[in-house]
């Protein structure tokens, strides 16, 4: 009778011999016992360590750093689509009362005429209202300056396939050639509102709806996203800030009288004490 004395090993009367290789070894020791892990990985283990315990490659600093990039992918392809069938649905929508008009209104706001005529206006209305219409030239400066010269540059967005979306030709106004995002057209007319708006509350209203109604013909024509309008309005906002700022900053001309004078007494005085 031959049994079994431990491990490998088999008697067989009173002569050991080897016993067959692997015969006896539970499953999956075989492959511990070779220092191979999952997938064939060689490492140091533990021959009773199950699949479960089994050590696991450590995931690379490029790994993790790509998870946060995979999600800005992600939530940008989302923005994308969502923008993507806004510009769609306009497109799609039948307005024949509106086509007209909101072409006329996209052409009159071409290079901020618009805006120009009233702060032309408001120039001739006092002096509250002049102040007005200075920040609001100087927000349709800083808003054109920074949507044409960095965020256009910057972002080298394509412009919409009008064709495409079978934009109605009653609509259509010049396709532009320069970058769609963001929409110079938009942030100017809204940074001008916004200026105006808070030197002059009693325009802000219509302004702000004026400008509200530049950025949508902008869509409704067809040479702009949704998406693009949007960040043309944050941008005026900003560039509207920045204007009112620099207007803060700048002494009035009843400000720089009296430091004139000031300047004049101090000098009088002090030439009046070197001649005593």
């Amino acid at each position: 009778m031959s049994r079994l004395t431990g491990v490998g090993v088999r008697r067989r009367g009173t002569r050991e011999v080897p016993a067959r290789r692997g015969a006896e070894r539970a499953p999956g020791v075989s492959r511990y016992l070779a220092g191979e892990g999952h997938c064939g990985e060689k490492h140091m283990t533990d021959p009773r360590t199950t699949h479960a315990d089994a050590p696991r490659p450590l995931q690379t600093t490029r790994d993790s750093a790509g998870g946060p990039r995979r999600l800005l992918n992600a939530v940008l392809g989302d923005l994308r689509a969502v923008d993507g069938a806004l510009y769609a649905a306009v497109a799609a929508t039948p307005t024949p009362t509106l086509d007209r008009t909101l072409r006329h209104l996209s052409h009159a706001a071409d290079h901020s005429k618009i805006s120009f005529a009233i702060a032309a206006a408001l120039a001739l209305a006092g002096k509250r209202p002049r102040k007005a219409a200075l920040a609001g030239v100087g927000a349709i400066a800083v808003a054109s300056a920074s949507a044409n010269l960095l965020g256009k540059r910057l972002v080298r967005r394509a412009r919409p396939d009008r064709e495409a979306a079978r934009v109605t030709v009653d609509r259509h106004v010049k396709m532009p050639t320069s970058a769609s995002f963001p929409s110079g057209h938009t942030a100017s007319a809204v940074a001008f509102a916004t200026a105006v708006g808070v030197v002059l509350p009693p325009a802000a209203v219509p302004l702000g709806a004026l400008a509200g109604a530049v950025g949508y013909s902008r869509v409704h024509t067809g040479v702009h996203y949704p998406g693009d309008v949007a960040a043309g309005a944050v941008l005026g906002i900003a560039s509207a800030a920045a204007a009112l700022a620099a207007v803060a900053a700048t002494p009035s001309a009843r400000t720089q009288a009296l430091l004139t004078a000031a300047r004049s007494c101090r000098r009088t005085s002090i030439v009046g004490a070197l001649r005593r």
